[in-house]
């Protein structure tokens, strides 16, 4: 089947991007946007420059990406979208092809959305508990919970993460504006209190047909900030930003000389 037209979700991690691409999947004709592109999945392809099982990798997913009217989603964090680039220029014959005419060639006709939000420092912490708890989201319909593990308060790594999703939401606009790109942009703050209408807005915005009506919208998972989550961030912006900044400087510097002592 012939794909007809094609979105990205452009995204950085815990910037609501997940709840986004399920809610537009669970209509059924809207694609199927999904992290195609994580390292788990297509790193050990571009570490060893396997172009012809990317190859055959590509036309899997754009079978699994798409639903029966030729519509193909997929979900992208900044890393992905910048390795997929570079092992197409590298590898499979795309050294002097913009970003746009790459993008085009696979995925056709394609139309970007970019969800970020607002409160970074909330996005970090997100982030540090995931990580730490290893729970990156959950379905409503599944009501069997991971044992809770203990958290640790940790804001080294939190304004680490800060200052990664700010290179990343840097890095995404500049890819915007170098391609003269028209994005819907989509603030998870915004969209947490109008999910169905924002959906709506969207796939108006990928001009498919049928527009969905408000009760087509069904959201399948569950909002897994918690008391934790205010708790961190009260903690956190206690500690003056400079102090965290002149810290995280030191501890890479150090790690650096101690490095460089044990090759000598």
């Amino acid at each position: 089947m012939m794909i007809n037209k094609s979105y990205v979700i452009c995204s950085i991690g815990r910037s609501g991007s997940t709840l986004l691409a399920s809610t537009i999947d669970n209509l059924g004709y809207c694609g199927s946007p999904r992290e195609y592109f994580h390292p788990n999945k297509v790193a050990n392809l571009m570490e060893n420059y396997d172009a012809s099982a990317f190859r055959s990798y590509l036309e899997e997913i754009l079978e699994k990406g798409r639903t029966a009217n030729g519509i193909f989603g997929v979900k992208m964090h900044w890393d992905h979208m910048r390795d997929f680039l570079r092992f197409t220029r590298k590898n499979l014959g795309y050294k002097d092809t913009t970003d746009l005419e790459i993008l085009n060639d696979f995925f056709p006709n394609t139309y970007f959305i970019y969800i970020r939000r607002e409160n970074i420092v909330k996005q970090a912490i997100s982030t540090e508990i995931a990580l730490q708890s290893e729970v990156w989201s959950q379905k409503i319909s599944n009501n069997q919970k991971k044992p809770v593990q203990r958290l640790y308060f940790n804001p080294l790594a939190i304004y680490r993460i800060q200052e990664g999703i700010k290179r990343h939401e840097g890095a995404w606009e500049k890819f915007f504006r170098k391609n003269s790109l028209a994005v819907y942009e989509v603030v998870y703050e915004n969209f947490c209190e109008s999910i169905a209408t924002t959906t709506i807005d969207i796939i108006k915005f990928l001009e498919i047909e049928p527009l969905p009506e408000l009760n087509d919208i069904k959201v399948s998972l569950h909002k897994q900030s918690n008391h934790i989550n205010d708790r961190w961030e009260k903690y956190y912006n206690l500690i003056p930003e400079n102090l965290l900044k002149n810290y995280s400087q030191l501890r890479s510097r150090l790690k650096q000389y101690f490095k460089k002592g044990l090759k000598v």
